[in-house]
């Protein structure tokens, strides 16, 4: 009955679908990251369940929405 949040660079479809989450929030809120070889190697997500595509002054807020609906479409599971 937990939740597990992890916050980490997963640039390719292959290191997404080994990782296997519930649910994937994509935070696109740069242009490219500061290591030349992950941008060299990054695949655009091919399943998001919740795109972010700009920092928002609340973004905390905002992510908390996503949990809150996880919970609520998961509790009869």
């Amino acid at each position: 009955g937990k939740i597990a949040v992890a916050d980490f660079v997963c640039p390719t479809e292959e290191a997404r679908t080994q990782f296997a989450p519930n649910y994937t929030v994509w935070m696109d809120t740069i242009k490219e990251g500061r290591f030349a070889d992950t941008n060299a190697i990054f695949e655009t997500p091919t399943h998001v369940d919740y795109h972010v595509k700009e920092w928002f002054k609340d973004t905390h807020a905002e992510l908390m929405k996503v949990v809150t609906n996880y919970i609520a479409r998961n509790k009869s599971v």
